[in-house]
This record gives C-alpha cells, structure tokens and sequence, in this order.
C-alpha cells in the first residue's frame, strides 16, 4: 500500500518535481550549447588537419625539387668550371701580345657569362630550397643594377634596350636577396624573349607608403 500524506507533503513533492523539470530543462540546455561547442571545435580541428596534410605534400614536392635542382646544379656547374679555366689557359698561352690582345676580349666575355651562369644557378638553388630562405633588408637598386650587368649580353643579342629609371634614395625591401634576384632575371627575361623585334625595356624603382615599388615597362606587344 501507498502511503497517502497531507497537503504539506504533495506541496513538497510538486516542488520537487518543478526543480526535477528546471534541472532537465538546465541539462539540455547545456548538452545544446555543448554539441554546438563541439561541432566547432571538430570543424576547425579537421581543418587544421587537412592544411597540415597539404603542408606535407607541399614539403614533400618541394623536398624533391630541391634535391633535383642540386644534381642539376652540380651537373651545370662542373662544365662551368671547365669553360672557365680553358679560357683562362687559352689567354695566358697566347703565342705572342697581339695574340693575347686579340683573345683578351673573348675571354673575358666567357669568364663573364660563366660568372652569370653560375650566379644564376646559386639563385635558383636558393630558390628551391625554402628552408635557405633568409629575409634581410635588400638594396632593390643594387639587385637590379647586378641582374642588368650581368644580362647585358643577352638583352644586346635581342636588341633590346635596357634603361634603368631607379630613385634617388634606394628603395629598401624586407625580402630573400636570392629569390629577388631570380624574380628580375626571369622578368627581364621574358620581356626579352617577348620584344622579338628588339626593342626598349624600363625598370623603375620609386619608394611608396615605405615600401620599394619596382616596375617593368617594354614597348613589345
């Protein structure tokens, strides 16, 4: 048999029955805001697990160019070498000092392109290999100035003219040098390669809002 009690005793039992609802009504409300918690935090744990999967692959392909770039390099470098000592022998066995002055300027021309060559395959190494990467303050004038000098050859080969338009005050920017480098050879480069008909290429530098602004104008097509 069920006791019965008075009213005392079913006002007890109704109020606990009312702090029994507040109380699920309470633990839903948290298992709520706990699953949306969680839907976040899985979301934005799986992104961070798929751009960390694409960082490895990314590490991985760049691993394998940088260990192709080094054969290519050692395999570029040692004929390199060879040019470069052949014409140093071929001007200091020069029969006679005529023949040696007729030499002079074709040696010295091969001793420069050998110089460029090997320059250029340092700044693609550098370039391959992101973990050589050091950024320091870069005197954009003195890059181009370099890169200019050293593909001056090749620009009078395609009769393009090169001007150089660079500011007073030498623009300074926060960057790789190597990959500074590589960036303007390859965009005096295909301008180059552009102008088939010859023709004039400008590279300016100004300084904007504290930053180095480099610009490349050609009259090609």
């Amino acid at each position: 048999p069920i006791p019965h009690g008075g009213p005392a005793e079913l006002a007890a039992l109704g109020g606990t029955l009312q702090e029994m609802a507040a109380s699920v009504a309470l633990s839903r409300e948290e298992l709520t805001r706990a699953n949306a918690h969680l839907e976040v935090e899985v979301e934005r744990r799986t992104a961070e697990l798929v751009k960390t999967q694409q960082e490895l692959v990314d590490s991985a392909r760049l691993a394998a160019v940088g260990q192709m770039s080094t054969q290519v390099a050692h395999e570029l470098r040692s004929p390199l070498t060879t040019i470069a000592l052949e014409a140093d022998q071929l001007a200091d066995t020069a029969m006679c000092p005529a023949c040696h002055l007729q030499l002079e300027p074709a040696t010295s021309a091969i001793r420069r392109s050998v110089e460029a060559l090997d320059l250029a395959v340092s700044d693609y190494l550098g370039f391959a290999h992101l973990e050589s990467a050091a950024a320091s303050d870069v005197d954009v004038n003195r890059v181009i100035m370099a890169v200019s000098q050293n593909m001056a050859e090749w620009l009078s080969t395609r009769r393009v003219r090169l001007e150089l338009d660079l500011a007073r005050e030498a623009p300074a920017a926060r960057c790789d040098p190597a990959r500074l480098r590589v960036s303007v050879r390859c965009l005096i480069r295909n301008a180059g390669e552009t102008m088939r008909a010859g023709g004039t290429l400008s590279i300016q530098t100004r300084r904007r809002d504290g930053s180095a602004e480099i610009r490349f104008v050609d009259s090609g097509p």
